[in-house]
């Protein structure tokens, strides 16, 4: 049998796990199949068994093939570098998309609650479309909240994003996502899973999707989290990958933030700008790199010799004042100006 039928036989198992199926292959493998001598674990023997010579995939590999769903398997090439140092890596991914961007230098994990506040939400639209402008792709677990904006965000930068799911490959979840994840296909974005089509939905599943996010990525990026979140799982995962941790302080009295804020007494890195990313990543000269328009750019001009009010700016460009709402609006998310009160904006 050869060594990807295998895994995808044992990876349809929900009594196996990825980190199992990984060491069984390792330690039966001859060359691109099974050794003819299988050596069994000897508490999951039976499962083994089950799965490898007892279970029909041919469902599964025709869900496979009309969700144009590519499996990318640890054993080969073109399995992402970083997530084969992780201890516990995803035996296979299914990914749906274009699986190009597991190439990509630069892979940031921008994460956060599903019951997130207006400045939470606000902040991780800053953030994704500052980091997407220099082309650094995105990764989030398409839930509710701050995971749907950071992709939003980076598609409405028309930038690229990796969803991680929990679920089936083919299965979306919350369903209300849906639209998002065709839009982020549509997009030439990547939605991965490490569960084959029509998998069932556990709540465990979701914390194992979590070390795949981490994993994946050079920095993790929590926006806003209370004590108990999945994004905490997400962000201790990357601490003990010894990957970049970033956390962005907020009101000690505010709940939803609580667990941002214990972050950072366990050493992630206060993120006071996006800035501070692209400096780490050796991206500092970014602010040259930023596209702006016509209008940006007056905007930005009526701002040069110090702050300014709205109808300072409005008389100063000549805009009409909806359009200049969205030009500030643009401005801030770029990161180029920010607002210092009494709508009193200033350059950063």
């Amino acid at each position: 049998m050869k060594i990807t039928e295998a895994i995808i036989r044992l990876s349809a198992n929900i009594d196996l796990n990825s980190k199992i199926i990984a060491e069984f292959i390792k330690v039966n493998r001859s060359k691109d199949s099974l050794s003819k001598k299988i050596i069994y674990p000897t508490s999951k023997e039976e499962q083994f068994k089950k799965s490898l010579f007892g279970l029909d995939i041919n469902t599964i590999l025709k869900k496979i093939k009309n969700t144009d769903t590519r499996p990318i398997f640890f054993s080969e090439k073109n399995y992402p570098e970083l997530l084969k140092k992780i201890p516990d890596l995803p035996a296979v991914l299914y990914c749906r998309g274009n699986i190009k961007l597991l190439d990509e230098k630069y892979l940031v994990a921008l994460v956060g609650s599903r019951k997130a506040t207006s400045y939470g939400l606000r902040q991780t639209a800053k953030i994704a479309h500052e980091l997407s402008d220099q082309g650094i792709v995105i990764v989030s677990g398409l839930a509710f909240g701050i995971d749907a904006t950071a992709h939003q965000a980076t598609l409405e930068a028309q930038g690229k994003t990796i969803a991680v799911l929990g679920t089936a490959i083919n299965t979306m979840y919350p369903v209300n996502n849906e639209p998002l994840a065709r839009k982020i296909l549509k997009s030439d974005g990547l939605i991965i899973s490490e569960f084959p089509p029509d998998y069932p939905t556990f709540k465990y599943n979701f914390p194992m999707r979590n070390r795949i996010i981490a994993g994946l990525s050079c920095a993790t990026v929590v926006t806003e989290a209370a004590e108990k979140s999945g994004a905490l799982i997400t962000a201790g995962l990357a601490l003990e990958y010894n990957r970049d941790v970033y956390s962005l302080p907020a009101d000690v009295d505010r709940f939803s933030a609580r667990g941002t804020n214990i972050l950072l007494l366990q050493g992630a890195t206060p993120l006071l700008s996006p800035k501070q990313i692209l400096n780490d990543l050796g991206l500092s000269n970014f602010q040259n790199q930023v596209k702006i328009d016509k209008d940006q750019s007056k905007v930005l001009d009526a701002l040069s010799e110090g702050q300014s009010g709205f109808d300072k700016i409005l008389k100063d460009t000549k805009l009409t004042a909806p359009h200049l709402n969205v030009i500030l609006l643009e401005l801030e998310m770029k990161a180029l100006i920010k607002q210092i009160g009494g709508g009193v904006y200033i350059k950063c």
